[in-house]
């Protein structure tokens, strides 16, 4: 993840490039095997939401909302959609919301599922 301040004359913003926070793996891994590994997800997770953020560029265009978003900003120019000081926080949500969905996926199967 990566986080810079740009300007334009006086009107400065924050964006954040930020990495997949999606819980995905190979056949057979199991996140909930290494509960540290999952506390460090979360505390990722928890940083991406804490970042200063009034837009966010994401690995997966589609987790940040980006192509809803232009539509946003097609339909009404005098709004610029892109632009939202929660940008972070909801794409951290994505992360958290996939991370405890896989986890209580990993609950309900038996080991070796």
């Amino acid at each position: 993840t990566w986080t810079w301040r740009s300007c334009e004359g006086g009107d400065c913003r924050d964006l954040v490039y930020a990495d997949s926070l999606t819980a995905v793996s190979a056949p057979g891994f199991r996140f909930s095997d290494d509960p540290p590994r999952v506390a460090e997800f979360r505390a990722t997770i928890a940083r991406v939401a804490a970042l200063p953020c009034d837009l966010v560029v994401s690995a997966h265009p589609g987790f940040s909302g980006l192509f809803e978003k232009l539509a946003e900003r097609e339909a009404d120019p005098s709004r610029n959609a892109l632009l939202d000081p929660e940008a972070c926080q909801a794409y951290a949500q994505t992360g958290e919301d996939w991370l405890a969905r896989r986890l209580a996926e990993e609950a309900a199967a038996k080991p070796g599922d």
